[in-house]
């Protein structure tokens, strides 16, 4: 379909090999993103293929004010010579060039060709639009591009998209989770098991059919039905309920520093108390393997005086020894419902783990044994390949500060993909995401941002080539986005497919653990039997208060 011939215009850029006016025929209007070509003039066989990021409406009449200003005071009537205005709009539009195709088919590539002025420009349809920029026809579908002749599936390569790692970010409301959901569904279509660190539990409708009836509309016209999904659902022991399993990670599995992270969030700990608590892991972790408790490093740590006949380090380790009381209230760490993290990976299923009342320190931890025990196991080849997914990114793995998730992250983005296991970063807020991880993430999924840090590192990630596309981020409705993926050479606007599986609502799933019958405090903790400091059940004889501890001094 031609609609257009190229121009050179004085005042404007002449035609060159980077981008090109072009004159409209009456009858189409330009739409942004639009995909066009023309076929080169130096062979046939060559099309130059461009994207319209500019249109451009005149009027030679409204170019004078004079001229206008004499048509209304002639209430209307038009003077002579005038014309009809309507007959005398024009339009025209600027198009990038993203590179050179045979026409027999191949790969888009960039050849420095440049149009001549008066060369036919041709509107793709939207098959031509998926076979030009090599859009596979199975992989992860990740939703549709739009043009002014229809929509084209926007597909990536099922091994890519989990062995490149990705990052999604968008601010509230602009469709992340959502999006994360449609990624998890389709590899879960796959066979390829998730495992989905989802501190808001967001993600626990994966298991229901999506109800909405305008969603199952648009599904059905794509060809997919609605479905529920294979999960397995995950939280702290006082959480757990229902379908919802109990889920603790190996106190054992924890290094020295995530457990100093845990219980002196104050850095109030010295040097000699470290020493101790590193001496006293150590050894327990020989005797008993990751399986050791609390309880028993209390203990370790109660005993140290006497055994090293180190009166001196009395005071340091009842210091440490309350301080390490932290642990023994966490149900999180207790052996009783410890998992091996690596049965979380089951194929054809997503694990998803909610990590309500649980503080940021020890969610960290957790999330730092998950990611550095997944990481070994697939290097070990124990494990199907699987991706690892991360809401809230930038709490995990922040730009600065160095919290204990922070490097077993870095380490698995740097080295899953030789693994065949791969990343899934989720933020509000990617400025705030470590760039050691933002820089291993080869397909990123940017939705509406309206920050300036933000939009700043979306500007560095997406060449000035399109910096216009750019500039549309923070106007877009919820599931529109900008994809930037190592499968093509330059970025494309999409719109995330409907979901398959039901969408959670913002705050639903919290609700519902409201219900729990457990006692929590402000902090999340679960509340122990008043007893003066020790909680009943057998679980700890060591556990000392405040008030003992400085009596005992």
């Amino acid at each position: 379909m031609i609609v257009g011939k190229v121009i050179s215009q004085e005042s404007k850029a002449r035609p060159n090999h980077l981008e090109f006016s072009f004159q409209l025929i009456k009858g189409y209007e330009p739409r942004v993103g639009d995909y066009v070509r023309i076929r080169s003039s130096g062979t046939k066989s060559r099309f130059l293929i461009g994207q319209i990021v500019l249109a451009h409406a005149g009027n030679m009449y409204l170019d004078n004010p004079r001229m206008v200003s004499m048509y209304l005071e002639a209430e209307g009537q038009t003077p002579h010579g005038f014309g009809l205005y309507d007959l005398d709009n024009w339009e025209s539009g600027v198009a990038r060039i993203i590179g050179t195709i045979n026409e027999d088919g191949g790969s888009l590539e960039f050849s420095g060709y440049s149009p001549k002025p008066g060369d036919e420009v041709e509107l793709l349809d939207p098959a031509q639009v998926s076979k030009t920029l090599g859009i596979p026809d199975t992989g992860i579908f990740l939703g549709t591009g739009s043009t002014s002749r229809g929509d084209y599936e926007v597909r990536l390569p099922a091994a890519e998209t989990v062995s490149h790692n990705m990052l999604i970010c968008g601010r509230i409301g602009s469709g992340k989770t959502y999006a994360g959901g449609v990624i998890i569904e389709e590899l879960l279509e796959q066979g390829i098991p998730v495992v989905a660190i989802d501190p808001h539990g967001e993600l626990g409708s994966l298991a229901e059919p999506n109800v909405e009836k305008d969603q199952v509309a648009q599904l059905k016209q794509m060809g997919i039905e609605a479905k529920g999904y294979a999960t397995r659902r995950l939280s702290p022991p006082a959480f757990a309920r229902g379908d919802v399993r109990p889920f603790a990670v190996p106190l054992g599995r924890l290094t020295n520093d995530e457990i100093i992270n845990i219980v002196d969030e104050r850095q109030e700990l010295g040097g000699v108390q470290k020493m101790i608590l590193a001496k006293v892991r150590d050894r327990l972790f020989k005797e008993k393997g990751p399986a050791y408790t609390a309880e028993s490093l209390m203990k370790a740590v109660e005993a140290w005086p006497s055994e090293h006949k180190g009166d001196k380090d009395r005071d340091s380790a009842l210091r440490l020894q309350y301080r390490l009381q932290k642990l023994d209230r966490l149900e999180i760490f207790q052996q009783k419902h410890a998992i091996d993290p690596i049965d979380l990976v089951k194929e054809g299923t997503a694990t998803i783990i909610t990590l309500p009342g649980v503080d940021d320190s020890t969610q960290r931890a957790v999330v730092a044994v998950i990611a550095r025990s997944l990481l070994k196991a697939r290097m070990q080849d124990r494990i199907p390949r699987f991706l690892l997914y991360v809401d809230e990114g930038h709490m995990f793995a922040p730009a600065d500060g160095n919290v204990s998730s922070k490097g077993p992250l870095i380490r698995f983005a740097k080295e899953c993909r030789k693994f065949g296991a791969g990343l899934c970063l989720v933020s509000q807020q990617p400025a705030d995401i470590t760039d050691n991880i933002r820089s291993q993430c080869h397909a990123r999924i940017f939705l509406q941002v309206d920050s300036q840090a933000d939009m700043n590192y979306i500007r560095s990630s997406i060449t000035d080539h399109w910096k216009d596309l750019v500039e549309m981020i923070p106007f877009f409705p919820s599931g529109r986005a900008v994809l930037r993926s190592k499968a093509f050479r330059f970025p494309l606007l999409i719109q995330i497919r409907p979901r398959r599986s039901r969408h959670k609502v913002l705050g639903e799933e919290m609700s519902a653990y409201s219900d729990s019958s457990t006692d929590v405090d402000d902090d999340g903790w679960t509340l122990p039997e008043d007893n003066g400091g020790v909680k009943q059940g057998g679980k700890s004889d060591v556990t000392t208060t405040l008030a003992q501890f400085e009596d005992r001094k």
